[in-house]
């Protein structure tokens, strides 16, 4: 049930007297896949399931969260583990968010986000007798997404459904997509998404820890295995 599918490697810098002056920590093989699909046995990341737990029932009404398994993103897997209390855990979460200098206001952006993810993952597209055009099925699920990204449902709805080509001439057109490749596109603006919010932590982090200090030599752990 480790869900913390990325490798990293920290470095822990010294200054000339040997002396711990801060920290970074460099990212990357986040498993984006992960956000979209995952084996029966297995977990999306934590964070989703600790919205349905850590949040005051007011807090998920506001984000039109219901329950786990009424997400396409999470209902696949595992949504409960014996081992593992979410409650706690997004306790834990917040309180290292403020540690390293994140808001309130930008915990609740981060909230609004994840729950973002999960409402369009449940924007599904049906296939019409017109082989090219795949329009959407579950329009609740659109104004959700495009209300916590703060978009208007349309173009949400338009960029999911058809590609934007430009001609050698210059000219810009739309080519409706089939519901197998809009599938596609909403997934993978669900993975884009999910890994530029995990950046943003990660840099978020790394400005708490870095030091202005000239540094010597660094002690750098490697964490590959998850």
């Amino acid at each position: 049930h480790n869900s913390s599918r990325f490798g990293k490697f920290t470095r822990i810098h010294f200054d000339a007297r040997n002396w711990l002056v801060g920290a970074d920590v460099v990212t990357y093989l986040l498993e984006k896949s992960r956000t979209v699909v995952q084996s029966p046995l297995e977990r999306n990341y934590h964070a989703f399931y600790q919205l349905f737990a850590g949040l005051t029932a007011a807090d998920k009404a506001e984000l039109s969260l219901a329950a786990p398994q009424d997400y396409a993103y999470l209902s696949a897997g595992v949504i409960e583990v014996s081992a593992i209390d979410d409650k706690t855990a997004y306790a834990d979460m917040c309180a290292a968010m403020r540690t390293i200098g994140i808001s309130g206001e930008q915990q609740r952006g981060i909230n609004a986000l994840l729950a973002a993810l999960l409402h369009l993952g449940n924007i599904g597209f049906d296939s019409t007798d017109d082989a090219e055009s795949s329009p959407v099925s579950a329009p609740d699920a659109v104004n959700a997404t495009a209300r916590l990204m703060q978009l208007p449902p349309a173009a949400l709805e338009e960029a999911l459904t058809s590609r934007t080509m430009k001609s050698l001439s210059g000219s810009v057109y739309k080519i409706p997509l089939k519901a197998q490749e809009a599938n596609y596109s909403r997934d993978t603006l669900a993975k884009a998404i999910y890994a530029k919010l995990f950046d943003w932590l990660v840099r978020a982090v790394n400005q708490s820890l870095l030091t202005q200090a000239d540094t010597r030599a660094f002690i750098g752990v490697l964490d590959i295995f998850g």
